[in-house]
């Protein structure tokens, strides 16, 4: 009789990090509007405009490395920022405007290339596009281009300006500058990019590496506990604001950093609105170009929203049109 033999092969698995009994309780206690790594999702309960969770969530999803937002380091199996293609940009043409926005990770190099992508543009080479293809943003065009990418959105472009007259005449001639390139100096309109309104692009949300503390400070009477726990997860933490100050890199960063306080905040200002200390009569300016064949385009007519930055009123003050003298492929959204 002939005998069969089974050979029973043994794999061993690498084990999957997770947080452990003792963190996952903290999590809980002290972020219990956000999702750590349940369901492989990262999710955040969603509170008022302007506002959100301290805690900002992470995933355990096997594409957390494409989104950067790996609650464990050893799960990232992108490793993009490696390639030294992409960069932590916040979308202003003059880094000396002070504008508090949100910054992205924008793909800004061409491949081998160590210089950020050209653009063909009077102000620069900032005017962000999305990649319709892949999700990720893209600095210009023409960087897109040099990736290989062609199906592409461009950002909205915008002006956050102060001491303004409200009137038409003044919007218009501080417009044309930044256009121009003039955005610096003595000119009161400072020129941003927003992402398109029908397309989330928060996954893509960073902070500058510079802003993020990450370690505890060597001090006598530290618990290796709290130690432990800083280097151990991901999940970016502020006590007020994600727009200025310190951002840590995870809830335990920030109390071992700050002498173990008691008592904390589950709602911090956000960075989504790109708030600014404003005088009232401050305002943000978005284009919306009228639709191609539209006869208001041979001068680029341009809807334009004038919003207060009062955040606890958060509403449209004005609404008109102005003429911009700006090359309508300028401006002109695909």
């Amino acid at each position: 009789m002939m005998k069969l033999l089974i050979l029973l092969l043994s794999v061993h698995l690498p084990i999957q990090p997770a947080f452990d009994i003792k963190l996952a309780e903290d999590l809980k206690r002290y972020c219990p509007l956000t999702n750590f790594c349940e369901n492989d999702e990262a999710t955040s309960t969603e509170v008022q405009e302007g506002r959100e969770p301290c805690c900002r969530p992470c995933s355990c999803k096997a594409d957390c490395g494409r989104k950067r937002n790996c609650c464990f380091s050893s799960l990232d199996t992108y490793r993009i920022d490696e390639t030294l293609q992409t960069s932590c940009v916040t979308p202003v043409v003059d880094d000396n405007a002070a504008l508090r926005l949100p910054s992205y990770h924008m793909v800004d190099k061409c491949p081998g290339s160590l210089t950020t992508c050209k653009g063909k543009y009077p102000w620069g080479d900032m005017y962000p596009v999305y990649s319709h293809e892949n999700g990720f943003i893209y600095i210009n065009e023409e960087c897109a281009e040099c990736h290989g990418v062609g199906n592409v959105k461009k950002w909205q472009v915008g002006f956050m300006c102060e001491k303004l007259e409200s009137n038409v005449v003044s919007i218009s001639n501080n417009i044309e500058l930044a256009l121009a390139g003039n955005s610096y100096g003595d000119n009161v309109c400072k020129m941003h990019f927003a992402p398109p309104v029908d397309i989330s692009v928060k996954s893509e949300r960073c902070i500058a590496k510079d802003r993020i503390v990450n370690t505890c400070p060597k001090t006598a009477n530290m618990p290796t506990e709290a130690e432990n726990y800083c280097q151990t997860y991901n999940a970016t933490y502020t006590q007020a604001r994600f727009d200025v100050g310190d951002v840590y890199a995870n809830f335990h960063c920030y109390v071992c950093n700050n002498n173990y306080p008691t008592h904390f905040y589950n709602i911090c200002v956000s960075d989504l609105l790109g708030t600014k200390y404003l005088t009232q009569q401050s305002i943000m300016v978005l284009f919306q170009v009228p639709p191609i064949g539209d006869e208001r385009n041979q001068n680029v007519l341009s809807t334009v929203s004038i919003r207060s930055y009062d955040i606890a009123k958060n509403k449209n003050v004005m609404s008109c049109m102005i003429s911009l003298k700006t090359p309508q492929h300028v401006l002109t959204a695909v």
